[in-house]
């Protein structure tokens, strides 16, 4: 089981970072991305 959600969680990581890059393109992207992991590994 907690391969599995590794899998899925960095899924939806690549996902969020995907966005977040699309979006944000003025350097500001890592700070997200770091509070998108903080969710996803609380």
């Amino acid at each position: 089981m907690q391969i599995v959600l590794l899998i899925i969680s960095n899924i939806v990581t690549q996902i969020a970072l995907f966005f977040i890059w699309t979006f944000q393109t003025d350097g500001g992207p890592y700070k997200i991305n770091v509070r998108w992991v903080d969710l996803l590994f609380v």
